[in-house]
């Protein structure tokens, strides 16, 4: 006895019926983990527009420096207008002390702060 390919394609959609809430939470669930991937390559796939120079005073430290390992992060206050940046560095850094910072607004309009090395220059040497 055989089964037509009418009957198998009835069978078939008729278990797509059946769980079709199961696969549109799945759908669902995908497509917010690729808009998670994507956002950011997006938002700094952008070329720098505009390069500032800038000075802040170091108001916060980590707790426990894990030299070696990862960056840390800094609160810093700009001298210009009192804004709250944090800022990444390896390098340790003491509260109350002036470090210099570059301000990168991009085209699509994001806005990130990173420190400039000592003796850097010229824009292209402060890193990516």
């Amino acid at each position: 006895m055989s089964i037509s390919f009418r009957n198998r394609l009835a069978f078939r959609l008729e278990l797509l019926r059946q769980s079709r809430k199961e696969y549109g939470v799945g759908a669902v669930l995908a497509a917010v983990m690729v808009s998670i991937v994507a956002v950011p390559v997006f938002y700094f796939d952008s070329p720098v527009s505009n390069y500032e120079r800038l000075q802040a005073v170091v108001i916060s430290i980590p707790s426990v420096h894990m030299k070696g390992f990862s960056p840390s992060l800094y609160m810093a206050k700009l001298i210009d207008d009192g804004q709250l940046v944090t800022i990444k560095d390896s390098r340790l850094h003491e509260i109350g002390t002036i470090i210099k910072v570059e301000r990168r607004t991009r085209k699509n309009g994001v806005v990130t702060y990173h420190l400039v090395p000592p003796g850097c220059e010229t824009p292209d040497c402060a890193g990516p």
